[in-house]
């Protein structure tokens, strides 16, 4: 009979980190935005982000919290692509899972969980890219989730 392998459970504290960075962000997006917004521009369409990395359901998760956050600032009112008149499109480009700090016995006692990915904001009327830029950032959960 083969050997039982523990399967590491991701935390709540992991799901905490995603939505800090997608709110940081979006803040940070709010910050670069908030100067140059044309005139013509009062509402922003975010469809759903792209994944290109394995993880389940990152898209969906960073996908909310970015329109969460775009609601709550309410610089541009969030509505579907047809009625915007700008548009935000993400693609979360790479996510690294890893042991971060060791107890004395060597064992791990917390994970480092890095996402980077790439904004892009759209102007649909002049059909141009307003802004590019890509983020990056970490954050990192211990096994029993109180991080």
């Amino acid at each position: 009979m083969g050997k039982m392998v523990k399967m590491k459970k991701f935390p709540k504290s992991r799901n905490f980190f995603l939505l800090t960075f997608s709110i940081f962000h979006a803040s940070c997006m709010f910050y670069s935005m908030a100067g140059s917004i044309p005139p013509h521009i009062n509402s922003i369409a975010i469809p759903l982000v792209e994944n290109q990395t394995a993880e389940f359901a990152m898209a969906e998760t960073v996908t909310d919290n970015l329109v969460s956050s775009f609601t709550k600032e309410n610089i541009l009112r969030v509505t579907d692509v047809k009625r915007a008149d700008s548009v935000l499109n993400g693609i979360i480009m790479k996510v690294n899972d890893g042991p971060y700090t060791y107890s004395k016995e060597e064992a791990v006692t917390e994970y480092r969980f890095t996402v980077s990915m790439k904004l892009e904001w759209l102007d649909v009327a002049k059909d141009e890219v307003l802004l590019t830029k890509q983020y990056s950032g970490w954050g990192a959960y211990g096994l029993s989730g109180d991080i």
